[in-house]
């Protein structure tokens, strides 16, 4: 199986839904309104699908560039499998010459399409505009970094302010930083500003079995930084509260120490750059895509540096998985990565215990952005309010453990940094390795394996698991937003008893009860629950399990519990109103 990813492009996963070619490939095409809208694709031998961009060649903002396309599965992705689809804003003849001595190739511009102008002297087009020299890493783009502002040295040059272009969502061609070249964001469109921080530190996936990841990565808030790193906040994945419609700054710090690896698991490296590169949502792919790709810009932050990108939440897609792009495969098995999921415009967020708005106004104007992976959305209608889950699964995570924790032989396996867990035969190379979590927490088997086999998953024996607890009262609304980032397995989420459509907005969609998930796939499950038994008198509160169906998957942790209260009483949640889902008012 591979997963097929394009940058800055999503489409309607059955294309025949939405109106074909024509349809889906003008500006004005929104977001699929029946089939899920999807910018990753897993295929398999003897597999086909078409693939329709929205909005046509550089989506509906019209962005420029080089834009890449690759296998998601990390060890692919790494060994080649990856190209480029360059997107021009001059006509290109065959006569022009790339830094490099290759040429341009010409390229024809569709019957039925308005050509583009040609290159003049102070408008060559792309990629003539980037101050760079070939054998060289580019400059950080224009207004990204502070280096890089009007008052600088570096200050954004006349060739690349007469390539601004006017988006055809936004018309302005006022430069903002992030969105330098095209902006996808409407004037109009509400701010909302994320100050977050790439970090490192040690974090326990399992307390019972002391499983560490002495090098874990991970992306934080930087109000919660300084509680993460001591301690005080367990580490989660990083998942950003979105609206639809709202134009989101995301300015990212570097605060990576310099020097990674040396383990069982990563060869000594050096990583000098972090990104944030996003799925699914709007962006300009020369200062926006946190890639250095093609003739593209460097957009990445070096160590103490703070970039800034800027996106467009234009539809609700419902999840935004998002990644570092620039050392892939060191980091993100090993945590860095992170997902947003997107809510109707209007609704606010609320922690689930204590019913607390999450959110405030920084002294520009702009909202304060804030993340969550369990948090209650509260929207302005009638019975519209729900409990959203995001869900995580990680695979060929490095793990450590002490010595004698399992067993007295793990003395002749110890290392600095505790003894390896599935250590592959060389730091670095693409084996099976590692264990398999959710939510940077995992409940082994191996913790559990004193007792009676039938109650390896019984709280009343061991205690809930270290994974994430899932909890609601009966008749609320759920949506379960489930990511795959890390690394490059599939896995088959299931949770018992409950059925949910496959597309939520299709009313013809097929129920299903397991739902499989590849690299950088994502997938909303939103079902309501009930009081399964009609007894007003049977049991208050029931356990279903979730998990992720293969037995590595079991037996590693990557396992845990949804809690659903029967009565408002001990559960330590605030109770909604029941009704139906904004996203899906057809269920």
């Amino acid at each position: 199986t591979h997963s097929f990813h394009q940058h800055v492009v999503r489409w309607p996963a059955e294309p025949n839904d939405e109106g074909g070619l024509d349809a889906i490939s003008s500006t004005n095409f929104t977001t699929p309104a029946v089939t899920n809208p999807i910018d990753t694709q897993a295929i398999s031998p003897g597999a086909s699908y078409d693939i329709i961009p929205e909005g046509g060649a550089g989506s509906q903002q019209g962005s420029f560039g080089d834009i890449i396309f690759h296998c998601h599965l990390y060890p692919h992705f790494g060994s080649g499998m990856w190209g480029l689809n360059r997107v021009h804003d001059v006509l290109e003849d065959g006569t022009r010459i790339l830094p490099s001595g290759e040429p341009v190739l010409a390229l024809v511009p569709l019957p039925d399409m308005t050509p583009p102008p040609a290159p003049e002297e102070d408008r060559p087009g792309y990629p003539f505009f980037i101050f760079a020299e070939f054998g060289l890493k580019p400059p950080k783009p224009p207004l990204s970094v502070a280096e890089r502002d009007w008052d600088t040295p570096h200050a954004p040059t006349e060739l690349e302010l007469n390539a601004t272009q006017v988006s055809p969502t936004s018309p302005t061609a006022t430069p903002e930083p992030g969105a330098f070249f095209v902006n996808p964001c409407p004037p109009e469109a509400p701010r909302k500003r994320f100050e977050f921080a790439v970090i490192q530190l040690d974090a326990e996936y399992n307390p019972t079995l002391q499983w560490h990841n002495p090098q874990h990565r991970m992306y934080v808030l930087q109000e919660d930084k300084e509680a993460v790193l001591s301690g005080a906040k367990p580490p989660e994945p990083f998942s950003p509260l979105l609206n639809v419609g709202e134009c989101v700054q995301w300015d990212l710090t570097n605060d990576l120490p310099v020097n990674f690896g040396g383990t069982a698991f990563d060869q000594a490296q050096i990583t000098d750059e972090v990104s944030q590169h996003q799925h699914m949502i709007q962006f300009d792919v020369l200062s926006g895509d946190g890639t250095i790709n093609g003739w593209n810009y460097d957009q990445g932050a070096d160590p103490g540096q703070t970039i800034r990108y800027q996106t467009y939440i234009q539809a609700d897609v419902r999840t935004v998985s998002f990644h570092d792009h620039l050392f892939a495969l060191a980091h993100q098995d090993n945590g860095l990565f992170g997902g947003s999921t997107i809510h109707p415009a209007g609704c606010t967020f609320h922690d689930p215990t204590t019913g607390e708005l999450l959110g405030g106004v920084y002294p520009d104007g702009v909202a304060i952005g804030k993340a969550a992976t369990q948090v209650d959305v509260q929207c302005p209608g009638e019975d519209d309010d729900y409990r959203n889950f995001a869900l995580f699964v990680q695979d060929h995570v490095p793990m450590f453990q002490p010595a004698g924790i399992s067993s007295a032989d793990d003395a002749g396996f110890v290392t600095d940094d505790g003894v390896p867990i599935f250590a592959p035969h060389l730091p670095s190379s693409p084996d099976d390795y590692g264990i398999i979590a959710t939510n940077y927490r995992a409940e082994p088997f191996e913790a559990r394996r004193d007792g009676d086999p039938a109650d390896r998953f019984n709280s009343r024996v061991w205690g809930d698991p270290a994974t994430p607890l899932l909890r609601a009262y009966r008749g609320d609304r759920i949506s379960i937003d489930m990511f795959q980032l890390s690394f490059e397995e599939s896995h088959v989420f299931n949770l018992h008893r409950w059925s949910w459509p496959f597309e939520p907005n299709d009313p013809a969609s097929p129920i299903i009860q397991a739902q499989h998930i590849t690299m950088l796939e994502y997938f909303s499950l939103e079902f309501e629950t009930d009081l399964e038994n009609p007894n007003q008198d049977g049991l208050r509160v029931r356990d279903y399990l979730w998990d992720y169906g293969g037995m590595d998957d079991w037996f590693l942790g990557a396992w845990g519990i949804m809690r659903v209260y029967g009565c408002q009483t001990a559960a330590g949640g605030v109770r909604l109103p029941p009704g139906l889902n904004p996203r899906n008012p057809i269920n």
